[in-house]
C-alpha cells in the first residue's frame, strides 16, 4: 500500500466511513480520521498550530470478476485484510489493534505565543494604518502643488471630484485597499484635441484623488486597534 499524503500514520488508525465507491476493479474508500492532526503554519515570526481533520481516499483493488459478479463475500474478504469495521467509536477503542493515536500535545508556553501573537497582530495594523495615513497625506501635499486654473484641468478636476465620490469605502479593509490614482483615462467622450484631453485627465484624476484622501486622513484614525497587553502570568 503506498501512500501520496505528506502525512502518514501507522496501521491501527481511527477513520470513520464516509463513501464507498464501486469501480471495475477496485473499492474506493472515503474516509475520515476521528483524531486530528496538529498541523504547524507561518504567521510572521510565530509558528502556530491548527488542528485538521484528516481525509484519505483507500484505493482497494478487487478482483474484476468479484465486481462483475456482485460477490458480496469475495469482497468482504479483500476488505477483512485492509479494515476491521466496528459499530462504535467506543467499541473501536477498545480493539486491540488501535494504534493508540490521540491529537499531539501543543508546545510548551503555547499559550504565551498565542498572547505575543495579538500583540503583534494589533501592532502591525497600528503600523498599516499609519503608513497608509502618511502616504495620504504626502500624496495630498503634492496634489496641492499640482491644482491648474486651466479650464480643461477644471473640467477634469470636477468631473474627477464627482467619480471619487461615487467610491464606496464600507470599512477599514477598504480604506486600507483603495487605489488613489484610479484609471489612467477619465472616462468622458473623446476630446477634439489632444492636449486637451492630456489636462482634462490629469484634472479627473486630481480630483478624484483629493475627494478620496481626504476621505481616508478623515476616517483612517478610527482604524487604529488597541494593542493589548501581555498577561500579568508572562510578564
Amino acid at each position: 500500500m503506498s501512500s501520496q499524503g505528506r502525512n502518514s500514520f501507522r496501521s491501527g488508525e481511527l477513520a470513520k466511513l464516509v463513501r464507498v465507491d464501486v469501480k471495475r476493479s477496485r473499492l474506493d474508500l472515503l474516509m475520515t480520521l476521528r483524531v486530528p492532526k496538529l498541523l504547524p503554519r507561518q504567521e510572521g515570526p510565530f509558528t502556530l498550530y491548527d488542528e485538521r481533520e484528516c481525509r484519505i481516499e483507500l484505493e482497494v483493488a478487487l478482483p474484476r470478476a468479484v465486481v462483475k459478479n456482485k460477490d458480496v463475500r469475495g469482497i468482504e474478504t479483500v476488505l477483512s485484510a485492509v479494515i476491521r469495521r466496528h459499530t462504535s467509536e467506543n467499541e473501536a477503542r477498545s480493539s486491540r489493534s488501535w494504534n493508540r493515536r490521540e491529537l499531539e500535545e501543543y508546545p510548551d508556553n503555547y499559550e504565551l505565543t498565542l498572547a505575543k501573537l495579538a500583540i503583534w497582530r494589533a501592532e502591525q495594523t497600528n503600523f498599516k494604518v499609519q503608513e497608509r495615513i502618511d502616504m495620504t497625506f504626502e500624496e495630498t501635499t503634492h496634489l496641492t502643488d499640482r491644482l491648474s486654473s486651466d479650464a480643461s484641468y477644471l473640467a477634469g478636476l470636477a468631473r474627477g471630484i464627482e467619480a471619487g465620490k461615487a467610491v464606496k469605502l464600507t470599512g477599514c479593509r477598504s480604506l486600507l485597499s483603495v487605489n488613489l490614482t484610479g484609471p489612467k483615462k477619465q472616462p468622458v467622450a473623446q476630446a477634439s484635441q489632444a492636449n486637451y484631453q492630456s489636462r482634462s485627465d490629469r484634472g479627473y484624476k486630481d480630483g478624484r484623488m483629493l475627494v478620496l484622501s481626504l476621505e481616508l486622513l478623515r476616517r483612517l484614525p478610527e482604524c487604529f486597534v488597541e494593542v493589548p497587553e501581555l498577561p500579568q502570568e508572562y510578564r
